[in-house]
């Protein structure tokens, strides 16, 4: 028989029905849920994520947090670094060719790129143990592939499974990953859980020592501590080759979510597991490097637009609180709410003066000057609340496609007709893209296919933060 002629070796959905639903339309429509349930962090395209393998009924809307950032990005690898549960290994073990296989189709492995890994180090090895074997398959890789089936197009894999026999190979392994992720289009994937079965207040406590050295890319500390047992995560090694990778000088670690099975309806509280989402990025991104303010920035600037409200005038901010971000200028809106429900909502997207200056003006325009609303009477003071969304830079949209739910905000542009839309409204509603670009057509009193027919289209970022 020809080579050529092989069947290709399948690694089957050997957990689908435990882990995880084996009905496709089931199980996409979950994934789906969990991700669009998320909020984005960042513009700006993850070079890395961490994401928990427990049954997704536990971690699933934990896991959602991570992947939510992958949305609008392409990548033509993805790296899978999951821990060996039932194996023991004491070498790297990557898949060298062939499918993984969910009820969501099969995902082709990157036998190029598995290669190139296995030829730098002679305990990365091609191999299927720890990916086909016995009666307890491993599940830490696989849980993570329906999630990349719902989220990327048009991707392969590279399966590695580590065991904790590897220790000695995490420099190695990740400095070499390092050199791939900055020369391609590449995403690492960390499978880990973290803290096992303490009760909840117990796993909260050595789970939050790990998320601190996790968010300051402290590698020695992750694996000391895990070796030890004053921390856990049954895969810290795959963590520790992740940070190892993407950890530079000018790397951000973004932690989006940790929760544990206690937080789930029906979970015990008195025998857990921890879960933890991060994204994590070689060079901080724009948007934090953009929006980044302090929580006390934040304090003062929600406390002015307050202040300005109830006294209906211009407030002075004491200079010492004044830094150097609020002495930007930058884009923003004031949205007052009752409830829920939209009370005044005003903004100034070109603006003169900076931050500390421009908030009071704009919340009391808020409240006394949106005509869609009667000015506010100090009898609701105490029921509004108050958010500010500062804007990023606007760029012009060349193919509606680029707009991504939850994360642009929207202006459009037609004739002497003009209409701006954020973020949040959309994904508030949950609107497909249609839904927004007609929507924000009708915001201007233009035709809402207006976005079709030679209106200009500019979409920006935003950082939205409030007294809730």
């Amino acid at each position: 028989m020809n080579q050529n002629d092989r069947k290709p070796v399948i690694r089957e959905s050997y957990n689908a029905g435990r882990f995880y639903p084996s009905d496709p339309g089931t199980l996409r429509g979950l994934v789906k849920g969990y991700i669009e349930s998320a909020p984005i962090a960042y513009h700006d395209r993850p070079d890395g994520i961490i994401s928990p393998h427990a049954g997704y009924i536990y971690s699933g809307h934990v896991a959602g947090h991570a992947y939510r950032q992958l949305f609008g990005h392409k990548y033509d690898t993805v790296i899978v670094l999951a821990p060996s549960h039932f194996v023991p290994l004491n070498y790297v073990s990557i898949m060298p060719e062939g499918f993984y296989r969910t009820p969501l189709g099969d995902v082709r492995v990157d036998s190029d790129t598995a290669k190139a890994i296995a030829d730098k180090h002679d305990r990365f090895k091609l191999d299927y143990e720890g990916h086909i074997n016995g009666n307890n398959p491993e599940h830490s890789l696989e849980v993570q592939i329906p999630f990349l089936q719902e989220t990327l197009d048009d991707f392969k894999i590279v399966p590695i499974v580590i065991g904790h026999g590897c220790l000695d190979l995490i420099d190695e392994l990740g400095n070499m990953l390092s050199d791939i992720v900055m020369n391609q289009k590449v995403l690492l994937v960390a499978s880990t859980d973290l803290s096992h079965f303490h009760d909840y207040d117990e796993a909260n406590r050595i789970d939050h020592q790990i998320i601190d050295l996790v968010k300051n890319g402290n590698v020695s500390a992750v694996v000391s501590g895990c070796q030890s047992g004053e921390i856990e995560a049954c895969g810290y090694i795959p963590v520790a080759v992740l940070l190892t990778a993407l950890g530079s000088d000018n790397a951000h670690i973004e932690i989006l979510k940790h929760a544990n099975s206690g937080d789930v309806p029906g979970g015990s509280s008195d025998r857990v597991v921890g879960y933890l989402t991060a994204s994590m990025y070689k060079e901080k991104p724009a948007d934090k490097q953009f929006f980044e303010l302090s929580d006390e920035e934040k304090r003062v600037l929600l406390l002015t637009a307050r202040k300005a409200v109830e006294i209906k005038g211009k407030v002075s901010i004491k200079p010492e609180s004044v830094t150097d971000n609020l002495r930007k200028n930058r884009g923003l809106f004031v949205t007052l709410t009752i409830q829920g429900e939209l009370r005044g909502c005003i903004g100034s997207m070109s603006p003169q003066q900076p931050l500390y200056e421009l908030i009071g003006h704009v919340a009391y325009q808020a409240a006394f000057h949106d005509p869609r609303f009667a000015p506010v009477n100090p009898d609701e003071l105490d029921d509004i609340e108050f958010e500010i969304t500062l804007l990023g830079p606007f760029s012009k949209v060349s193919n509606p496609k680029e707009i991504i739910i939850g994360k642009h905000g929207l202006m459009i542009r037609k004739d002497d007709r003009q209409g701006v839309l954020l973020p949040q409204v959309a994904s508030d509603r949950s609107w497909s893209r249609e839904e927004f670009l007609n929507a924000i057509c009708q915001k201007a009193f233009l035709p809402k296919d207006a976005w079709q027919k030679g209106a200009e289209l500019w979409k920006f970022s935003a950082y939205i933060f409030s007294e809730e």
